[in-house]
């Protein structure tokens, strides 16, 4: 069951992908990159038995962020962002010249846009501290 439907994007005003058939694998490939960031937490758990609404709602707004951002910018992975840095080629005496960087707005690491990363952080997901119980 994917985190985030077609319908839930739309409702966070996102319109840049324009169907079903076409969020569908933008999703999938976002949904596998928050796994990777959340420890998998909502393979562990379910999405739709968590009892805090409020994390889910960040999250998939968060989620919903990630796939509006893949869709405009074509960067669903931290390769896509190492392929999109190339500022200029030449070859003989053409020369093509990128105005566009990503990696002021992307995590290097994830290939997730900050936007969603700084959502996603409401939520606790991304902790990795160790917890620890003190008994006097």
């Amino acid at each position: 069951m994917a985190y985030l439907t077609f319908a839930e994007y739309a409702s966070y005003g996102f319109s840049t992908i324009a169907n079903e058939s076409a969020f569908d694998p933008i999703e999938a490939n976002a949904e596998s990159q928050f796994d990777a960031v959340t420890q998998s937490y909502y393979v562990k758990n379910s999405i739709a038995d968590d009892v805090d609404t409020g994390r889910v709602a960040i999250f998939k707004k968060s989620l919903a962020l990630q796939c509006d951002f893949v869709a405009k910018t074509g960067i669903a992975s931290p390769t896509d962002l190492v392929d999109k840095a190339v500022k200029s080629i030449s070859i003989g005496r053409t020369s093509i010249t990128r105005n566009q960087d990503y990696t002021a707005v992307v995590d290097s690491s994830s290939g997730i846009c900050y936007s969603a990363l700084n959502l996603l952080g409401q939520t606790g997901l991304l902790f990795r501290g160790v917890g620890a119980i003190w008994h006097p």
